[in-house]
């Protein structure tokens, strides 16, 4: 076991070449929360076709959702970190691909993301750091200061092995300013 994270902590991050090892504690925070305000028109119809005209492999599906109110999305993200401008983040998942190192290849980290719907996940994140930076950062721009969301498969990353494990996600800035809108504010701005 020791070994094990041992590994984990020294495979670079695929999103800066960085290691975990190697962020500084005060370039990190772990365990992110956030709560967003939802707006109260949000549709899986809307939401479906942002996705779609960004091109993210993800299709909601509505579940009674006329009886069901939502107002507001409440998280944690494993992991933000800081390297040059930027603020990536890492979120830690130990699904099962396979015994080798070879089934935590990009193509299989893709599918396991779509089949888990893990590409929503990462947008709400990518939208809640985006809203934690633009209150905290001065000068914030989108482009120079929102980094990737990597996805790091505990199982298959491994310092010898540093293509597997590992798979990276870079929203387009419109798109995230998009979903940004579309979950609305608390004040209607």
């Amino acid at each position: 076991m020791v070994d094990w994270l041992d590994d984990i902590i020294h495979t670079p991050l695929a999103a800066s070449a960085v290691p975990l090892v190697n962020i500084k504690y005060n370039q990190k925070v772990a365990e992110l929360g956030f709560n967003l305000r939802l707006n109260q028109h949000l549709s899986f119809s809307d939401l479906n076709a942002l996705f779609h005209q960004f091109d993210i492999p993800l299709q909601l599906q509505s579940q009674e959702v006329n009886t069901m109110v939502w107002q507001y999305l409440k998280g944690e993200i494993d992991l933000v970190y800081q390297h040059g401008t930027q603020f990536f983040i890492v979120d830690y998942k130990s699904n099962y691909l396979g015994n080798d190192f070879d089934n935590y290849n990009p193509a299989a980290l893709y599918d396991a993301m779509t089949t888990h719907s893990y590409w929503l996940q990462a947008s709400i994140y990518q939208v809640a750091l985006h809203r934690y930076l633009k209150l905290r950062l001065p000068n914030y721009d989108i482009n120079t200061h929102l980094g990737a969301v990597e996805y790091a498969f505990l199982r298959g990353m491994s310092p010898e092995h540093d293509t597997r494990g590992k798979l990276i996600k870079q929203f387009d800035s419109a798109f995230i300013l998009a979903l940004d809108d579309m979950f609305g504010y608390p004040n209607g701005n």
